[in-house]
């Protein structure tokens, strides 16, 4: 029950950040935050110290939550980058289109990769929810979350950049 709950809220998160045109930025904003709390929260309540004990349903939850909508973000924002391509910025002498088209596949490419330390981490999390894990469980590898959350921020002003005049 507890891993079909987990499963529901992801696929929650998924679902509200296809919703309308352009990904709602509120609910991303939210999401990067609440994400490495809900995590190391839901990892640190489970550790080998306590025993076997699941990890608690509510920051599991909210990690699933966030997570769910954090990488379907970053999906979004992989598919839709090469097409960003900017020709007014090349008539007013932006870079060339195939600087601009470099730039654009590259941000597509991080943010791929970008959603990796998010999926680890919900895979983890949810392995935890089960009771009687093993007790020598690895910590969840939180420490890249911050690393993605950088690459895509830098992937996105590049892309603005190049894209506009």
């Amino acid at each position: 029950m507890r891993v079909a709950l987990y499963l529901a809220a992801a696929i929650l998160g998924g679902v509200i950040a296809l919703f309308g045109e352009e990904p709602i930025w509120f609910a991303a904003v939210a999401a990067v935050l609440i994400f490495p709390i809900a995590a190391a929260t839901a990892d640190r309540r489970s550790t080998a110290d306590r025993g076997s004990r699941p990890a608690p349903l509510l920051p599991a939850l909210l990690t699933a939550l966030a997570g769910g909508l954090l990488i379907v973000i970053l999906a979004r924002l992989a598919i839709a980058a090469p097409d960003w391509i900017s020709k007014a910025g090349v008539d007013c002498g932006g870079p060339s289109e195939g600087a601009q088209r470099l730039v654009l596949f590259s941000a597509a490419l991080i943010f791929v990769a970008s959603s990796a330390p998010v999926a680890i981490t919900m895979v983890q999390i949810g392995a935890r929810l089960s009771p009687g894990r093993p007790t020598n469980a690895a910590p969840v590898p939180i420490g890249f979350y911050p690393l993605a959350v950088a690459a895509s921020g830098l992937a996105l002003i590049a892309a603005g950049y190049v894209t506009n005049c």
